[in-house]
C-alpha cells in the first residue's frame, strides 16, 4: 500500500503525463500523453515515434495558439482552428494507423 500512496503522490501521476510544449507544424512528435501547443501552423500528421510500439489510445492537445489540423496525414478527421484555452483529445487507432479527434474540454472558461 505504501509504494501506490507514493506513486499517487498529489499531482504526481499528472505532472509525469505533460511534455514539453510542442510547436505546431507539419508534423508533431509528442513523447507524453499531454502536451501544449504553441504557434499558428497546420498540422497535418501526429507522430507515435517516441510513443510506446504498443501505444493506442489518447493524447490530449493544450491549445496555446489557434493551430489547426487537416486530413491529409494521419489525423483522420478534417478541424477547424483550436480554441486557445481548450484541451484536443485525440484517440490513436494502430489498426487504422490514424488519429480520431473526440471533441474538445474547455480548461480556461471564460
Amino acid at each position: 500500500m505504501e509504494k501506490v500512496a507514493d506513486f499517487a503522490s498529489p499531482g504526481g501521476m499528472q505532472v509525469a503525463q505533460i511534455g514539453n510544449p510542442l510547436t505546431s507544424d507539419t508534423i508533431i512528435y509528442p513523447t507524453h500523453r499531454m502536451h501544449h501547443v504553441t504557434g499558428a501552423n497546420l498540422i497535418k500528421s501526429i507522430s507515435t515515434r517516441y510513443l510506446s510500439d504498443d501505444f493506442v489510445g489518447p493524447i490530449i492537445l493544450l491549445a496555446d495558439a489557434n493551430w489547426t489540423w487537416d486530413a491529409t496525414g494521419n489525423i483522420a478527421a478534417l478541424g477547424d482552428a483550436v480554441v486557445v484555452g481548450r484541451a484536443y483529445p485525440f484517440w490513436f487507432d494502430r489498426q487504422t494507423a490514424k488519429w480520431y479527434p473526440i471533441g474538445t474540454i474547455t480548461i480556461n472558461p471564460s
